[in-house]
């Protein structure tokens, strides 16, 4: 290993990095976080912190790219699977997208069932989707998946009074957990505006941009 003082500069890049991506400086960022990888190439958070951060200003390319080098340093790091799943839905590359998702069960079930329910939820096939959410709560007990899944369901055939219940429950349950899921708040706010009940959507839409500020859906809406 080298010695830790030969690598002070790389440690005050990567803070920089850190601080400008925490501060929504997102290019600025990456540029840091780029030159940390050039430096120390074997830096798996680092490539990690890359790939999400290329992800947020949608370059999916080059975060699918990011996470394939996590995978072959470290062929069983759950979050790059699950990463170059997600890259790869919004790539509209959905059957590459589930096999990385189901090589994620064995090092993050719960996740990784929600994954693919959320895949089944591209293609339709609702009652897959739910199945997948039932075992992705199995696997994390409260995960409120299922209630999710219902409610997204429930959205797509365009059952928006049925599918607040469901919403609002997923995001009671997840407000208490320390991960949030994208587009949660939006299908909310969307279903609420739907219902032309448009003075209670709106919050709902700006806090989805709060957690997600390249959401153009809830842009839109």
């Amino acid at each position: 290993l080298p010695d830790p003082k030969d690598k002070v500069g790389v440690l005050t890049t990567y803070r920089e990095a850190v601080d400008l991506i925490g501060a929504r400086q997102l290019d600025a960022g990456l540029k840091k976080l780029r030159e940390v990888l050039d430096q120390s190439p074997d830096m798996i958070d680092v490539w990690l912190q890359y790939a999400a951060a290329n992800t947020r200003v949608g370059r999916l390319g080059v975060a699918y790219d990011a996470y394939r080098e996590v995978i072959r340093r470290r062929p069983d790091q759950g979050s790059a699977l699950l990463g170059a799943s997600s890259v790869l839905s919004g790539m509209n590359r959905i059957a590459e997208a589930r096999k990385y998702a189901e090589l994620a069960i064995a090092r993050t079930p719960a996740e990784a069932h929600q994954m693919l329910a959320n895949l089944a939820l591209n293609e339709s096939r609702f009652d897959e989707a739910l199945r997948q959410a039932e075992l992705a709560a199995a696997a994390a007990p409260g995960l409120p998946a299922p209630q999710l899944i219902r409610g997204i369901s429930a959205h797509r055939r365009q059952r928006y009074a049925e599918a607040l219940p469901f919403l609002e429950e997923a995001r009671q349950a997840y407000a208490k957990r320390t991960t949030q899921v994208n587009d949660l708040h939006f299908y909310i706010g969307d279903s609420l505006a739907r219902l032309e009940r448009y003075p209670e959507a709106e919050p709902f839409f700006k806090e989805e941009l709060r957690l997600y500020p390249q959401n153009t859906r809830a842009s839109a809406g």
